[in-house]
């Protein structure tokens, strides 16, 4: 059982995961969206 002392400790890790989740989620779709930019769109077949 978790004591009521550690949940912040607990708050702070999930917090940390979700939140380097998140990051690495938008860096990715910023990466996305800066490539595609500079594809030529002969070079885009879902275009």
């Amino acid at each position: 059982m978790i004591v009521a002392s550690q949940w912040p400790y607990v708050v702070v890790a999930y917090l940390a995961t979700f939140g380097s989740i998140a990051a690495l989620v938008a860096a990715t779709i910023v990466r996305g969206r800066r490539l595609s930019r500079a594809l030529p769109d002969a070079d885009k077949p879902w275009i």
